[in-house]
């Protein structure tokens, strides 16, 4: 008996011995070539980078991982708990990896193995971070055996906060969710701080299989899961039967996290990525964990969407229908036919229709939803024909666009537009992008605010008279309205600019020429000018990456792009001081370090020691706090009123009179090119400017009497009326240099009788400055020009 015992023992000795010995070799062998900690010990995570509107909404977020990081100080320890139950309760006690456990599940796989169900890993919360961090998810026992000696080294490295740390950060929770904050966000559109136990048992159920229990598309099993979790929670004494009572079996509580502007201002948003990319990389932005604070002003956005599209729409619908944008030959399974069609871009809230019968005045289509609408002839006004022949404009298994008339309830017959353009609203005084509208298609990857290059027209005048206005002339100087003549290389010979219409007016003051937008009056001034002048000021605001030297560049003949020409106008309505138009008010990393700040200003007297007297500060002007303007100044604040006070008068009484409704003061410059086919409307208020611009991609003929003021101009009124709905802009700031003689609008003479206020310079007087550039009127036989 005893050396039966004796054998007993010693077989279990070797057994121990050889199990020992095996156990080192195995560890050896897979222990060599094993990934090194440093990426545990050096962490970056992939952080989300977020995009946030000038009030702090969010607005997009771009990453390859969707993660936001959280130390562990910040997880709260209730949300620590969930995870402890559903993963790993002995966490904090064991070295690494959970020996009781690797056993059970060892004996479960031998059984599930004959059964092809999925194995079962036991990994603790240690093993699950050396997976995701280390190894790949390969399901194999020498990756399982890889893990564990990971385990061991980690371990050994860092605490356990630390391990917990990673793993809370870096584990995936379904629904583009990396991390339990991104988790939290996604699902309950809360911080950590603000999740109740029942939601933090939701994203502790997630880890196991996070599609399978994804709330959003299984909530029957999610719901189950997360209840199990609870019970765990119970189980181990972190609740109590109460409480564990009152949240089982409660129905899941979702909220998607909100963007402001969703599928809305995508324009904008590609002009901040391509901007942030530049500045750093991809990986910065993709990975960085950026918050990028943007100038985008929401409402702004909105209203500027809104108008665009109006307006576009309303210059189609005059253009007339221009046909189906398909047919199918057969509307056999025409509902499935339909439902298979692709959506074309730019479709908004129009809707697509088949053609199914066509009998006198109606026309009977169907929809996807499998609706069948009769469409009277009164709804086909698109059609710009007096007289519609249904048979003859449109056929069976035509493919439509339909809208819907919410005031009459009728369904009427529509298109998408082909004309193209864009808008941008800059502040007039920091240069920042309040609002972009690139084209009408949201989904084209082509911003023509900031890269279609087209010709300004006459948009780009204001900067010869505003240049005159520098140069010694006066509102009241007067220019020769008459033809000019210039031999040039074309196949004529010659070059002759002519006005709109096609008349000349005599001699004409400065204000004339540019409320009535006189071409031969411009070019006139530019060449008494002379052309260098206007190539400074014109670079200085950098409207133009050069000036070529040549008289037909001041009829705007050179090309630009609308966010240029804007901020030039912004320029203007800021007193002659040089606006830049930014996109971003400021990038912090995800430590809330600045790594970018727009505004560099410097406050004069804003500190204030605590010894001072608040009161005898307020009511002393002479120490109030002042922000240091450090803009350059292109023209001087008085050429900037006067050129303000021209284009008031282009909105009241010259080429955008048609706009005149306006209750407050606005100022604003229309542009037409060479057979209309760019339309462009700048104007300003004392707060914002608004660029316009109206053309086809490639470029053709807008049509007959298709101007900037037919065209873009309206746009512009219906965002500003949408803006100043039910507030007023402040009047614009009127230098103390300047002086008001009443004039003649025609003469420019001082008048008591028919006559305007015109803004002068304090140094301006009649006797020499009036005629100060003569023009001798009886040179020209202008007899045979009227």
């Amino acid at each position: 008996m005893r050396k039966k015992f004796f054998n007993i023992i010693t077989l279990g000795l070797i057994s121990l011995l050889v199990g020992f010995f095996l156990m080192v070799a195995i560890f050896l062998i897979y222990g060599r070539d094993l990934p090194n900690l440093d990426k545990l010990s050096y962490y970056k995570p992939r952080l989300v980078s977020k995009l946030f509107t000038y009030n702090g909404n969010f607005l997009e977020d771009y990453s390859n991982e969707n993660r936001v990081f959280s130390s562990y100080d910040d997880i709260p320890s209730k949300l620590i708990e969930c995870f402890l139950v559903s993963e790993d309760i002995s966490f904090f006690s064991h070295s690494g990896v959970d020996l009781k456990g690797i056993v059970r599940a060892f004996f479960k796989n031998i059984l599930k193995t004959f059964s092809n169900r999925r194995l079962e890993g036991a990994s603790t919360i240690t093993q699950q971070v050396a997976k995701n961090f280390l190894l790949s998810n390969e399901i194999s026992y020498s990756r399982k055996i890889k893990e564990i000696i990971l385990s061991f080294r980690i371990e050994g490295l860092l605490s356990k906060e630390q391990i917990m740390e990673l793993y809370l950060n870096e584990i995936y929770l379904g629904n583009g969710s990396y991390g339990v904050r991104s988790a939290s966000l996604n699902y309950f559109n809360k911080s950590l701080n603000e999740l109740e136990l029942i939601e933090m048992a939701m994203l502790a159920a997630l880890p196991k299989a996070p599609s399978t229990y994804n709330p959003f598309r299984n909530p029957t099993k999610a719901q189950k899961r997360r209840d199990w979790v609870l019970k765990r929670l119970f189980d181990e004494s972190f609740i109590e039967i109460d409480e564990y009572n009152s949240m089982v079996n409660m129905p899941l509580k979702l909220s998607k996290k909100k963007k402001i502007l969703d599928q809305k201002a995508m324009f904008f948003k590609e002009a901040v990525r391509r901007e942030i990319v530049s500045k750093f990389n991809e990986s910065k932005l993709y990975d960085g964990g950026l918050s990028i604070m943007t100038t985008l002003d929401e409402n702004l956005q909105l209203f500027a969407e809104q108008s665009f599209k109006e307006g576009i729409k309303s210059f189609d619908k005059r253009k007339g229908w221009r046909g189906p944008i398909d047919n199918f030959k057969s509307i056999k399974d025409w509902r499935i036919k339909l439902e298979n069609f692709k959506n074309p871009d730019g479709l908004y809230n129009d809707f697509l229709a088949i053609v199914l019968e066509i009998k006198d005045d109606i026309l009977k289509v169907g929809t996807k939803k499998g609706r069948i609408i009769e469409i009277t002839i009164n709804e086909l006004k698109i059609i710009k024909k007096k007289k519609i022949n249904l048979k003859n404009e449109i056929k069976v298994g035509d493919i439509v666009v339909l809208k819907s008339n919410h005031q009459s309830q009728k369904v009427m017959l529509s298109q998408i537009p082909d004309v193209d353009g864009a808008m941008v609203v800059i502040d007039n005084y920091s240069g920042r992008v309040l609002a972009m509208v690139g084209g009408y298609n949201s989904n084209s990857s082509f911003n023509r605010a900031t890269q279609a290059k087209r010709q300004l027209g006459s948009a780009f005048k204001p900067f010869i008279y505003v240049s005159a206005l520098e140069n010694g002339y006066s509102p009241a100087s007067k220019i020769l309205d008459a033809p000019f003549v210039l031999n040039d290389q074309s196949s004529d010979g010659i070059w002759r600019p002519t006005n709109y219409g096609n008349k000349f007016y005599g001699l004409s003051t400065l204000r004339l020429g540019i409320e009535k937008s006189r071409n031969l009056m411009t070019v006139r001034l530019a060449d008494e000018l002379g052309l260098d002048k206007i190539a400074k000021i014109s670079e200085n605001l950098e409207i133009y990456e050069s000036f070529p030297y040549l008289i037909s560049s001041s009829l705007g003949s050179l090309e630009s792009t609308l966010i240029k020409i804007t901020s030039a106008y912004a320029s203007i309505a800021n007193g002659g001081k040089k606006i830049q138009p930014v996109l971003l008010d400021a990038i912090q990393d995800n430590n809330g370090n600045f790594l970018y700040k727009r505004d560099s200003r410097k406050c004069i007297d804003c500190l204030v020691d605590e010894d001072d007297d608040i009161d005898s500060i307020v009511n002393n002007d002479s120490i109030l706090p002042t922000v240091d303007n450090n803009k350059i100044s292109v023209f001087s604040k008085e050429s900037a009123y006067q050129m303000t006070s021209f284009l008031m008068g282009v909105i009241k009484r010259g080429t955008a009179k048609s706009i005149n409704k306006f209750d407050f003061q606005i100022a604003g410059k229309t542009g037409t090119t060479n057979d209309n086919q760019d339309a462009w409307f700048i104007g300003y208020t004392s707060e914002i400017t608004v660029g316009v611009y109206v053309g086809y991609d490639k470029p053709k003929s807008l049509g007959k009497f298709e101007t900037g003021s037919k065209v873009a101009a309206p746009i512009f009124e219906s965002f500003m009326k949408k803006v100043y709905n039910s507030r007023r802009p402040m009047p614009f700031y009127i230098p103390k240099t300047i002086k008001f003689i009443n004039v003649d609008l025609f003469t420019g003479e001082s008048t008591d009788t028919k006559f305007i206020s015109e803004a002068f310079k304090s140094d301006f007087k009649f006797e020499k400055n009036l005629n100060k550039k003569k023009v001798k009127e009886q040179e020209y036989d202008l007899r045979g020009f009227y």
